[in-house]
């Protein structure tokens, strides 16, 4: 049993239909990873690189780049989970965990993070692929500490700012077709996207192509990744066991 099911059994998470919040969301039809880090270390390029797993053992690699090259854990969060804090500065984090994970070009996605910024006022880059400004698959925060879903040409944002040390849950998807939409504590904003493509590439985290490029500042406690739109459906059973796991495991304000 994996640490994560064992701490849902002994909170007992159930949902309506009858099953528990992690087979809900890792049986969807649509999962692809589910990245959380992990209290291991490893020493790399004289810097400490704290290792990432997948709740369901797919894999998770960190490529980094100069002797500053290090993320750090921190520990005991909430009910002795880890969370990992990136800098975002080159100086403390110069390169990008890569998921393992690819999407198809163009087709449907869904990115939800459990996040906590700490500077304000910055572009965050939390997790996703980037190419150009119309070739692009990217949930990130703006540096009007607003939630934004890029995909291709367009962007959906969300109207609430998120604050500094707060656990909040950013959910973007893709339709597959020009829907972009983004969801921050019970709103979700869409947005239509006029062309271009979602880029190729394997999905990070913390940061996008090169050193310290939109680099996030803040802890990351989840990434879950799908290849299908879940806020299509504003009552997805998958949605709702996110919006479960979120509420339950870190507190966080899911709206209506």
């Amino acid at each position: 049993m994996t640490q994560l099911a064992q701490y849902f059994q002994n909170l007992n998470l159930p949902m309506g239909s009858g099953r528990d919040v992690q087979s809900q969301i890792a049986g969807d039809a649509g999962f692809l990873g589910w990245v959380t880090p992990d209290a291991t270390y490893v020493d790399a390029t004289s810097g400490l690189i704290d290792t990432f797993y997948d709740r369901t053992g797919l894999p998770v690699t960190f490529a980094a780049s100069g002797a500053g090259a290090r993320a750090t854990l921190v520990d005991n969060q909430l009910a002795g989970f880890a969370c990992a804090h990136f800098e975002g500065s080159a100086a403390e984090y110069d390169d990008y965990v890569s998921t393992g994970l690819t999407l198809a070009t163009g087709a449907a996605f869904t990115f939800a993070a459990i996040l906590r910024l700490q500077d304000l006022a910055e572009n965050h880059a939390i997790t996703g692929r980037y190419a150009s400004i119309t070739s692009r698959a990217v949930l990130q925060v703006t540096s009007g500490n607003l939630p934004r879903l890029l995909a291709e040409n367009s962007f959906a944002t969300g109207p609430v700012a998120l604050a500094s040390g707060v656990w909040e849950l950013v959910v973007g998807s893709f339709d597959g077709v020009d829907k972009a939409r983004l969801w921050h504590r019970g709103v979700t904003a869409t947005a239509t996207s006029t062309g271009g493509d979602t880029a190729s590439g394997p999905l990070r985290l913390g940061t996008l192509e090169g050193d310290d490029f939109q680099a996030f500042d803040g802890d990351l406690g989840e990434a879950i990744y799908f290849s299908r739109d879940l806020l299509a459906d504003p009552d997805d059973p998958t949605m709702n066991a996110i919006k479960i796991l979120a509420s339950q495991l870190y507190n966080i304000n899911v709206g209506a």
